[in-house]
């Protein structure tokens, strides 16, 4: 069973991946590249990035802190550090792809460690 807090994590991160697929769904973004997204995330910027898509800013980021997001960050810049994402996720193109990878990885993550934020600190 699940604590409360972790509950709230949980939630919030599902919130964010169903943002990115539907934002994929729309077809709106398919020039944000994988590249873009894994350089963004290695300079610390991802989240200001995001900021600046009107659809992702306001559902997708709305409910995360500013602690949220830096543990997140934590997170994504060891997956992009350690993951081949085609291998792992068949993503080789899409960053919004990508990102909703990084955020399902995280919340599998989460059922083997029980740890709320099992990431990192950011860099």
């Amino acid at each position: 069973m699940i604590n409360d807090e972790m509950a709230k994590v949980l939630r919030k991160l599902t919130q964010l991946a169903f943002c990115f697929i539907a934002v994929i769904d729309s077809g709106k973004h398919e020039g944000v590249g994988k590249e873009q997204v894994v350089s963004h995330i290695e300079r610390g910027t991802i989240f200001e990035f995001l900021a600046g898509f009107q659809d992702i800013a306001g559902w997708g980021l709305g409910s995360l802190s500013e602690d949220d997001k830096r543990h997140l960050l934590g997170e994504w810049q060891s997956m992009s550090n350690a993951i081949e994402s085609q291998r792992k996720f068949g993503v080789s193109d899409n960053g919004i792809c990508l990102l909703s990878a990084y955020v399902i990885e995280g919340i599998q993550g989460r059922t083997f460690s029980k740890k709320l934020w099992p990431g990192p600190d950011p860099w």
